[in-house]
């Protein structure tokens, strides 16, 4: 047992010096080469470490008081976005019978009063090169909470949200979770 942890324990360290290695050969590359120069290789360096997760920005009025089915005809809509490791720092844009919502980050959730009706929630992901929607339709009943979660696919290289609605224990425990972040 000692003698297989021995071994993945080398590989990682091997993988570790090699990548070390590549990125001191490309930087002796660059600088011999003069086919940067300093300044550029500090931005490359600097945007390379400072990419960090896309933060949650609401645009319409967050809804007053506790985080469940409003009780003045109105509903109220709740959008939760899971962290995944793929899409890191890409927002995703939400946009609701053309209009928008705001922008949800890793974790990060939305919610807001709104007519009942039938809705077209548009999820918009954008990234440098790239952009990729996904779209659900659903009706929202008066008093009623209607709970969605979004998550990303990866397809061909390209990102994608996806989109469900919750319902039962999974419904409860996203909004469990929501409301002890929200105090």
């Amino acid at each position: 047992m000692d003698g297989v942890t021995n071994v993945v324990t080398c590989k990682m360290y091997a993988r570790k010096t090699v990548d070390i290695l590549l990125l001191i050969d490309f930087y002796i590359c660059i600088r011999s080469n003069l086919m940067f120069d300093m300044k550029a290789i500090t931005v490359l360096i600097i945007g390379f470490f400072s990419v960090g997760c896309a933060s949650t920005t609401q645009i319409v009025p967050l809804p007053t008081g506790e985080i469940s089915g409003p009780n003045n005809g109105m509903s109220r809509i709740i959008l939760y976005r899971v962290s995944e490791i793929k899409g890191g720092p890409v927002g995703c844009k939400v946009i609701v019978n053309k209009k928008p919502i705001g922008k949800l980050g890793h974790f990060g959730f939305l919610y807001w009063d709104t007519k009942p009706d039938f809705k077209t929630l548009e999820l918009r992901f954008d990234a440098p090169g790239q952009s990729s929607s996904g779209w659900k339709q659903f009706h929202t009943k008066s008093n009623g909470l209607t709970v969605l979660e979004t998550s990303s696919t990866v397809g061909l290289g390209i990102i994608t949200p996806s989109i469900r609605t919750l319902s039962g224990a999974e419904k409860e425990k996203v909004l469990s979770k929501l409301k002890r972040r929200a105090k």
